[in-house]
């Protein structure tokens, strides 16, 4: 189980990111305003690593 909880933890902090990251949106950086936009394509969470203990 706790396993499951870090992986829905770990998908809720990139969402959240992303979230984050397209609220920048038009922000200046140097002179420049940056420009985010969402993916075109799905964004399909990767195979969970296997254990090194």
């Amino acid at each position: 189980m706790k396993m499951e909880s870090l992986m829905l933890g770990s998908i809720l902090l990139q969402a959240e990111s992303a979230i984050a990251a397209l609220n920048c949106s038009g922000v200046v950086l140097g002179s420049l305003p940056i420009r985010v936009s969402p993916s075109k394509t799905p964004v399909r969470p990767r195979a969970p690593r296997p254990s090194m203990h």
